[in-house]
C-alpha cells in the first residue's frame, strides 16, 4: 500500500496574546507498506515513512515480522535519529498493545537516552 497526505494545507497562525501568534508549517507524509507472506504462520512486511515540512525533511525504514496474525516484531531506522525496537501482542484479532524503545543516535544523545512508548488500541476490520 501507498499513502499521501498533507495538513496544515492554508499555513494558518493561531494568535497566543494580542501581540504574538503561531504559525502552521505545511507538512507532507509519505508513506508505504509491502505484506510479504514466508509460511502460514510468518509474514515480514518492509515500510517506510517520509515527513517534511518544506525544510526538514526525516525518513524512517522499518522491518516488522508477525507472526500467527497475533504476535509482531520489529526494528526501525530514522535518519539520523534514533534505532527502535517494537514488540506487540493482537488479542482476540480486537485490541492491541505494543511497545517500543527509541534509541538515540548521533546529536540527540547528548539530550536523551532514549524513549519508551507503550501503544494501547483497537482495531477496525
Amino acid at each position: 500500500s501507498l499513502g499521501l497526505g498533507m495538513n496544515h494545507l492554508l499555513e494558518s497562525s493561531i494568535p497566543l496574546s494580542s501581540s504574538t501568534s503561531y504559525q502552521l508549517a505545511r507538512h507532507l507524509y509519505l508513506d508505504g507498506k509491502y505484506d510479504i507472506h514466508l509460511t502460514e504462520n510468518l509474514d515480514l512486511t518492509p515500510q517506510f515513512l517520509f515527513r517534511s515540512d518544506f525544510n526538514f525533511h526525516s525518513f524512517d525504514v522499518n522491518l516488522l515480522a508477525t507472526l500467527k496474525n497475533k504476535y509482531w516484531f520489529g526494528i526501525s531506522y530514522r535518519t539520523d535519529d534514533a534505532i527502535i525496537g517494537m514488540i506487540g501482542w493482537d488479542i482476540f484479532e480486537k485490541y492491541r498493545v505494543g511497545y517500543a524503545y527509541d534509541h538515540p543516535i548521533k546529536n540527540t544523545y547528548a539530550v536523551t537516552r532514549g524513549s519508551h512508548e507503550i501503544t494501547l488500541g483497537f482495531l477496525l476490520k
